[in-house]
């Protein structure tokens, strides 16, 4: 009888055991693969810094030919109301009705980017950002 109880015992540990190293090897084969279709999608060569400069630019283009378009549509314009038409969750109005904007959007590549661009700029060539779908 202990005979048969040490060999079920033995026979369950080597069932855990079995499963845990099991359980081991797909997860290393897992994560090989998902390194696999990692290495396929996004190559090495684009670096993070260079994908935040990219997608900034992206950024900063479409931003351009909206206000672009903007002043095409509704010449002589001001920035405030651009921003009211197009980001309205930026727009401010006090108590007198005075248009105005949030200031963290004063800067260079907003308000500067409005005051730069003339309805007669060409719209920018916006090519996808790489992999972006």
């Amino acid at each position: 009888m202990r005979d048969k109880a040490a060999l079920g015992a033995a026979v369950m540990v080597g069932s855990i055991f079995l499963r845990y190293v099991w359980n081991q090897y797909k997860s290393v084969r897992t994560e090989s693969r998902r390194q696999e279709l990692l290495a396929q999608t996004v190559p090495s060569t684009i670096s993070d810094e260079s994908m935040t400069a990219s997608v900034r630019k992206h950024g900063q283009l479409h931003l351009e030919n909206m206000m672009i378009e903007f002043k095409r549509q509704s010449p002589g314009a001001s920035f405030e109301a651009f921003v009211r038409e197009h980001f309205p969750e930026n727009s401010l109005t006090d108590e007198n009705g005075i248009l105005s904007c949030d200031p963290r959007l004063r800067n260079e590549n907003w308000e500067g980017a409005f005051q730069r661009i003339s309805p007669a700029d060409s719209l920018h060539q916006i090519v996808p950002l790489p992999h972006a779908s």
